[in-house]
């Protein structure tokens, strides 16, 4: 009994002590390499600037400085216990503890050959340029007669006033203009502000997410100027710029937990029009840094200028560079390597298993594609193109419009009431044509309108063409609309 009670005790010494050395945190000069960002501090600093939300009560104070914070790096790549030593204002601070807690791609500090828990320190800058023109939960903005924005109110031809929440600066109402005639201003027109839900679908075997909209409406009707969607869980899904009711290369789009996943913004290059978008993992490890040239509308030409692994190693530098990632199909995740030459696909890409079984395998000039093979159930599948969406058969999308016209109707409860109205169907095209999985994910508010729309859908079972995926026949999520609008 004696012995057992000491082996006992000798366990437990080594499992406390074995414990003790697992959650030890290590300073700078106690370990052999330190705790550091993969892809580098400059990408670091461009993260921490890109997902930075700076509370509207410091904009509003023009706030510029930095806080200082430390943190225990632990050995997954993930910030625990993070303080702040010095800093800024309370909002300030929080939202920097927010922000330094989504980066979870640390390279943990090495001691002995092993990762280990260590404490960094780090100076976050917050600047922000102070907001003019706010008074009492509105923030004005000024236009001379040809439409462009202003600073000053001086030789303004309209002035733009909209309703703002204190806490976060955001749009909360109707966008009013007015046309400034002396000292009067005489209402021109309203932007009115629409909350609807639209639904994103990540693929066709999963399942769609329900997202909250806001958008601004002219008197035509249309979206304009910039459009916020919101996850179920009240984090940003994007943030668009739109002209005239179309999304522009002016956007950011965001992570379920709040991490930037890519932004695009027009690059300064004279006489081109050229977009860069930087896309992040959801870790917060930069991706890839690519360039969109759409100076020739109908032939836009895209170039990889940079591109990193999951570990944060830079495998494209300048367009050029040899890539193996990590890419996913539906549920399947496979590997694609080739090369890439001045930010375009160049000769032999292949695709396989981690066990090595073959993919795909491809061949390009300078990024067009010419030829491919693909490998499934033991088959070989030759293409020439890598892609074809499923289609209406008779005629794609002006088929499409024709067989409405000939089928749809009007249903004359509705008509007699005047009631018009938009559904949103949802469908499945299979790989041998048919459609499945019907769904009205939006209504139009009025049950005969809905139960039409879903109706001529189901008539057109087996009148579409299945999609391609490198060959292979895959099926297809749609989500169309459907309007009802009486003829005047």
């Amino acid at each position: 009994m004696k012995k057992s009670f000491i082996l006992t005790l000798l366990f437990s010494a080594i499992f406390s002590l074995s414990f003790s050395q697992q959650n030890d945190v290590y300073t700078l000069q106690e370990v052999d390499s330190a705790a550091m960002i993969p892809s580098g501090k400059p990408y670091f600093d461009l993260f921490i600037k890109k997902n930075i939300k700076i509370p509207f009560q410091a904009q509003l104070a023009g706030v510029k400085g930095k806080v200082y914070l430390s943190a225990i790096v632990e050995t997954n790549g993930t910030v625990s216990n993070i303080e702040i030593i010095k800093g800024l204002r309370p909002d300030c601070d929080k939202e920097v503890i927010r922000l330094f807690s989504l980066f979870k791609a640390w390279k943990p500090a090495q001691k002995d050959g092993k990762s280990v828990r260590s404490r960094v320190s780090y100076p976050v800058s917050v600047s922000s340029e102070e907001i003019q023109n706010y008074e009492k939960g509105y923030i004005t903005s000024f236009f001379n007669a040809q439409g462009n924005s202003i600073a000053s109110a001086d030789s303004a031809a309209y002035l733009q006033k909209a309703a703002v929440d204190t806490l976060t600066g955001d749009i909360i109402a109707d966008i009013i203009f007015y046309k400034i005639n002396g000292t009067k201003l005489k209402p021109y027109f309203t932007l009115k502000e629409k909350k609807e839900y639209s639904y994103y679908f990540p693929g066709v075997t999963k399942d769609s997410i329900r997202l909250l909209t806001i958008s601004h409406i002219n008197n035509y009707g249309i979206a304009v100027g910039e459009q916020k969607k919101y996850y179920p869980n009240g984090n940003l899904f994007s943030i668009v710029q739109l002209e005239e009711g179309k999304n522009t290369e002016n956007f950011s789009l965001f992570y379920p937990n709040g991490v930037l996943k890519e932004s695009s913004e027009s690059a300064n290059i004279p006489d081109k029009k050229v977009f860069t978008s930087i896309k992040w993992l959801p870790s917060g490890q930069i991706h890839s840094i690519i360039e969109k040239d759409v100076t020739i509308t109908n032939n836009p030409v895209i170039s990889v200028i940079s591109m990193w692994d999951s570990t944060g190693n830079q495998i494209v530098k300048n367009g050029n560079g040899n890539v193996k990632i990590l890419s996913a199909y539906e549920d399947t995740f496979f590997y694609e390597k080739g090369v890439y030459l001045n930010g375009q696909k160049q000769g032999l890409w292949e695709g396989e298993f981690k066990d090595g079984q073959k993919v795909y395998s491809e061949n390009y000039d300078n990024g067009k594609f010419l030829d491919g093979v693909s490998f499934h159930e033991g088959k070989r599948i030759s293409y020439t193109n890598p892609e074809i969406k499923s289609e209406y058969a008779d005629g794609g999308l002006k088929g499409w419009g024709s067989f409405l016209n000939a089928n749809l109707s009007y249903p004359q409860d509705a008509r007699e009431k005047n009631i018009e109205g938009k559904v949103y169907i949802n469908f499945v095209v299979c790989t041998d044509g048919s459609l499945c999985n019907f769904e009205v994910i939006k209504s139009s508010g009025n049950s005969s309108l809905d139960e039409e729309a879903l109706r001529v859908v189901k008539l057109s079972n087996g009148k579409w063409k299945p999609g391609l995926q490198r060959g292979k026949l895959v099926k297809t999520k749609y989500v169309l609309p459907l309007n009802f609008i009486l003829g005047k």
